[in-house]
């Protein structure tokens, strides 16, 4: 082989592979890279579900009691003052929905939740999140 194509060759190689690591780590940002989000809980608690697998089964724990789980899809904001949609559950057996008007902390990238809901004190809200969260 000679130099030229060896050359062109390692240049394309190196394009492939920064292209791919710009891809990646954008992914990365999307998926698993989070923020502080505050939210609050909305007025109405959502309905409570059954957990079915896909093929419509309940699913049950250990011990044969079905399990149940509340969805929850609500808005909150990052400390910069960023919307971010925030969805999750509450589940088990029995679970317990969240009280209506309770302030929630959250871990969230710009695609899902990483960790939460925490419960956290009004006080615990920075003020300026405050009037957007009321």
């Amino acid at each position: 082989m000679n130099k030229g194509i060896r050359v062109l060759l390692g240049v394309v190689v190196v394009a492939v592979l920064a292209c791919a690591g710009v891809v990646g780590f954008g992914y990365y940002q999307s998926k698993y890279a989070g923020a502080d989000v505050y939210a609050v809980t909305p007025a109405q608690v959502p309905e409570r579900i059954d957990f079915v697998d896909d093929s419509g089964n309940r699913i049950k724990d250990s011990k044969g009691n079905g399990l149940f789980r509340y969805r929850y899809e609500i808005s909150g904001y990052t400390l910069a003052g960023e919307p971010r949609k925030l969805v999750f559950s509450i589940s088990g057996a029995d679970p317990k929905p969240l009280e209506p008007g309770t302030y929630l902390k959250f871990l969230a990238s710009p695609d899902r939740v990483i960790e939460g809901p925490k419960v956290v004190a009004e006080s615990d809200v920075p003020k300026a999140l405050r009037g957007k969260l009321a």
